[in-house]
């Protein structure tokens, strides 16, 4: 989520138990998610808060508060960067009838309110063959939407995210599938770690792990860094992508392909665009499960990375006196509004009809100023003079011919792009072992100057190469990602693939780890917090916030209820006595094996109200904590222990009678 999460104030978001009572229909079941079967959000901004640990927040109803065009206002969960899921079941097959309105089957509502807000999520289905209630049925099948169909889009893309070890945000940098590599980069208005913390989310290693789907670009605008928004949405087929009303909870689904009598597009989803692994259409006649996830992996800047929102998803109710019909759509994409003087671009336009291409229309493409650039019969468009031409596409007069309006400029610098501040130079540090993406962006001519820092607009259309002075210091990939290998200096030249006579550098040292301490020389725990974690933080004193991870925490003598999670050390010891001991911790930091001892104490209640008259004549055994009997007596109007007794706990038994009395 970006920009429109200055709108968080007013987004409510609904309990977990309150989201599952949704009203039920006259079939007896929900028209809404009931059951969340899988949540895997990718790292981002909003990891670790309640936007993404309350992932039941999109069960249930969305907030039906009107009837005019507002968004939906439920709870959201956020999926996080490219491949962030979750998985949702119904009380009843969703089916492919054709009696709902424009084919849609079901709606997904998130909290996209246009342009600068819009963040696609893909979706994939599953029938539940085996009946068990499980999505275990084979492979996903995607809904294709409009950018599926792309030449950009690169499918069965896997994403490997690392844990960068901080514990406060840090860039989180991943590796795919496809021999590229970048990073989810860090926003001002979120501190928290982006990298989900494997104690909340424990389907995540503390190290690393993958997620995958397709890949879309997406056209987006990148020229103005206060403000990057798309230079148009997906055309459908995608969650989060138009601002979808909650009334059509109630009302019924709008047009998903584009605006007509009952208003602009929404969210609406087809089963028919069912397709398998190798991109061929599925007949389904229903589906039980869905998946939706994010399809993306863009930076935007202040606004941080492109991170969907799901509020949920409501089943259309047939309408008997719906005729079906033709939906027509031309559709031209282009993955950037800027186009280098001399170079060629692709414009892809696709035909569509009711969301599946007509590969074989012929296509028209046109420009309205020829002499700013040229477009030829298969949307290749060569930029001639600066200056902006609208490219028009259209495969079929059944609807309206689509159209983008194309900047023709010519580069005028390159800087490094660190919290959004292009510069020609630059420094970094970094410890050895990690790695740092380095964000890099042209700079360009075009007339629009967006009253930021950076000398002129942004140019986001250009490939680089690099260079570097000291390789064993560092390796730089081709997509700008550095691996620190040892202490030293090392500076790293970018250079413009358009034009080379531009350049940035940047000075990049690489230090040895911060060492590690104890916070505490020992850990003392009583009745009043008998129960609990500890985090490496609460454990550990690191001087730059890197993670420590422990490997093992093991007592010297006591059986303790102890154990680790997701890099915690929790403990239950509200039904054991008193103790003390030593805890021997095993732990990892940047590569390095370390071992620690700690004192560990444990108070146990000391008290206790007796009814010492219904015991009185009674004899009994007193037992020191390693259960050896100490002492005998017979109850009176007090309990008291022989003064020969050391102080300390110990356990007064007679009969079935135990009784916990300090000395």
């Amino acid at each position: 989520m970006n920009r429109k999460l200055s709108h968080a104030a007013a987004i409510k978001i609904v309990l977990a138990a309150v989201a599952v009572l949704s009203a039920p229909q006259a079939t007896g079941t929900s028209r809404y998610a009931t059951r969340l079967l899988g949540y895997r959000p990718a790292p981002g901004q909003f990891m670790n808060l309640e936007i993404t640990t309350d992932s039941l927040a999109v069960l249930g109803p969305v907030d039906s508060v009107s009837d005019s065009d507002e968004q939906a206002t439920s709870g959201l969960v956020s999926l996080g960067n490219f491949g962030g899921y979750l998985i949702l079941a119904f009380d009843t097959p969703v089916e492919n009838n054709p009696q709902n309105p424009y084919g849609v089957d079901f709606t997904i509502f998130g909290n996209s309110i246009g342009l600068s807000s819009c963040e696609p999520a893909a979706v994939q289905v599953m029938v539940d063959e085996n009946g068990n209630g499980l999505p275990d049925d084979g492979p996903w099948l995607e809904l294709a939407g409009s950018d599926y169909w792309l030449p950009s889009t690169r499918h069965n893309t896997v994403f490997t995210y690392q844990n960068p070890l901080y514990n406060v945000a840090h860039q989180v940098p991943f590796t795919t599938n496809h021999s590229t590599s970048g990073a989810v980069l860090t926003a001002d208005t979120h501190t928290q770690p982006y990298y989900p913390d494997p104690f909340l989310f424990e389907s995540v290693s503390a190290e690393s792990y993958s997620l995958e789907g397709s890949l879309i670009e997406g056209a987006v605008d990148m020229r103005n860094p206060r403000n990057i928004t798309f230079l148009k949405q997906p055309a459908f087929g995608y969650a989060d992508n138009h601002l979808t009303p909650s009334s059509i909870a109630l009302s019924g689904p709008r047009n998903p392909y584009f605006a007509d009598e009952n208003g602009a597009p929404a969210d609406g989803f087809d089963i028919s665009w069912a397709v398998d692994g190798q991109g061929n259409h599925v007949e389904l006649e229903r589906i039980d499960f869905i998946r939706i996830y994010n399809p993306m992996s863009i930076n935007r800047g202040w606004l941080g990375e492109t991170s969907p929102e799901i509020a949920g998803v409501v089943i259309t109710e047939p309408d008997p006196n719906y005729t079906p019909r033709d939906y027509w759509l031309n559709y031209l994409y282009a993955p950037s509004p800027q186009v280098a003087k001399g170079t060629t671009v692709k414009l892809t336009g696709i035909l569509f009809r009711n969301g599946r291409p007509c590969p074989d229309a012929p296509a028209v493409y046109t420009v309205s100023d020829p002499s700013v650039g040229t477009v030829d019969s298969n949307g290749n468009f060569t930029a001639l003079a600066e200056g902006k031409t609208t490219v028009t596409f259209s495969a079929s007069d059944e609807a309206p011919a689509d159209e983008i309006e194309i900047c023709v400029t010519s580069l005028t610098g390159v800087g490094i792009d660190f919290n959004n501040k292009a510069a020609a130079s630059a420094t970094a540090t970094c410890t050895v072992g990690e790695k740092l993406y380095i964000p890099v962006v042209s700079l360009d001519n075009s007339p629009e100057l967006f009253g930021t820092s950076a000398s002129s607009n942004r140019y986001s259309a250009d490939t680089y190469t690099w260079y570097n002075t000291r390789p064993s210091v560092g390796t730089v990939d081709e997509c700008g990602t550095f691996t620190a290998l040892k202490s030293g200096s090392t500076v790293l030249t970018v250079e413009s693939q358009t034009d080379p006579s531009f350049y940035a550098e940047i000075k990049i040292t690489v230090k040895e780890p911060v060492d590690v301490s104890l916070r505490a020389t020992e850990l003392t725990f009583t009745d009043e917090a008998p129960a609990g974690n500890l985090t490496d933080r609460m454990l550990f004193r690191t001087t730059d916030n890197s993670t420590v991870i422990i490997t093992s925490a093991v007592p010297r003598s006591a059986d303790l209820n102890l154990w680790l999670k997701g890099n915690r050390i929790c403990y239950d010891f509200s039904p054991l006595s008193s103790f003390s001991d030593i805890l021997d911790i095993e732990a990892t930091h940047c590569g390095k094996n370390l071992s620690f001892e700690i004192p560990v104490s444990y108070t146990a209640q000391t008290s206790a109200i007796v009814d010492t008259k219904s015991l009185q004549q009674q004899s009994y055994t007193i037992f020191d904590l390693t259960g050896t009997p100490v002492a005998n007596g017979q109850f009176s109007s007090e309990i008291a222990l022989p003064a020969t007794l050391p102080k300390g706990i110990y356990i007064l038994r007679s009969g079935d009678t135990s009784i916990k009395i300090h000395n």
